[in-house]
């Protein structure tokens, strides 16, 4: 007689089905490792095996081919997870001066929130280095002038409360620039006006009646013959007088 193989739990195979896990993190193992012992938790999830297959289906083929070794020997070992685990954190977590040298050479804000750029910039820092000025100063660099200026007028407890204030600071000038009417309000009445003056009066100057340097008025010196109105003195051939009345 055949022998039939027992029954899976229906819990235990709804648990396996429900683990999600996101690609690899190279950038940060042991975080992702967290991520997925949380997931294995939730799904109640316990041997070694299943949590070290649940882990390979996230790896990229170059990552796979790194640890090939550990991949075919896996059945031959009572702890496969643990010991891919290990390989991985060893293999991808930052030296202290790798993240270090990326925390000189972080990026500038771009589009994030300064709390977002302080939280990325905090999480590359040393464990055991305390963000003091040299931290908050290569913070500053990366935001804009405007802003960096009214920051640096400021005392701040903490990293955390600099980045709430620069928020503040980032919110309104994403607002002021999307407003055209708060655009126009922070510009100077005063600058306008004189704006105003410089663009308006040379125009103004060049369109004022007046004599010519020739002896001809402006209405005979733009219109010739053609001229219903003069303006004395004026020297126009045809004028009957200097009054500006033309001869018939």
């Amino acid at each position: 007689m055949m022998d039939v193989p027992a029954a899976t739990p229906t819990s235990q195979f709804v648990a396996k089905l429900a683990v999600k896990l996101p690609d690899f993190w190279t950038d940060d193992p042991d975080l992702w490792f967290l991520h997925a012992e949380s997931a294995f938790r939730n799904s109640q999830v316990t041997q070694s095996q299943t949590k070290f297959d649940h882990v390979i289906q996230k790896l990229p083929q170059n990552i796979m081919v790194s640890v090939r070794g550990l991949i075919m020997n896996a059945t031959s070992s009572s702890t496969p997870y643990e010991d891919l685990k290990a390989k991985l954190v060893s293999s991808y977590t930052l030296t202290r001066w790798q993240r270090i040298n990326k925390l000189i050479h972080h990026p500038a804000l771009g589009d994030r929130r300064p709390t977002a750029l302080m939280d990325a910039m905090l999480a590359l820092l040393p464990d055991d280095e305390v963000p003091g000025s040299l931290f908050l100063g290569l913070f500053l660099e990366r935001l804009p002038v405007e802003m960096r200026d009214h920051l640096v007028a400021s005392e701040f407890k903490n990293p955390s409360e600099m980045a709430l204030h620069a928020d503040k600071l980032w919110d309104a000038r994403r607002t002021q620039s999307s407003d055209p009417l708060l655009a126009a309000a922070a510009t100077s009445p005063s600058r306008a006006r004189t704006r105003e003056r410089g663009s308006t009066s040379p125009s103004r100057r060049a369109q004022t009646p007046g004599p010519s340097a020739a002896g001809e008025c402006y209405f005979h010196k733009r219109f010739g013959s053609a001229a219903n109105n003069c303006r004395p003195p004026c020297n126009f051939p045809g004028n009957a007088r200097a009054g500006g009345n033309r001869k018939n």
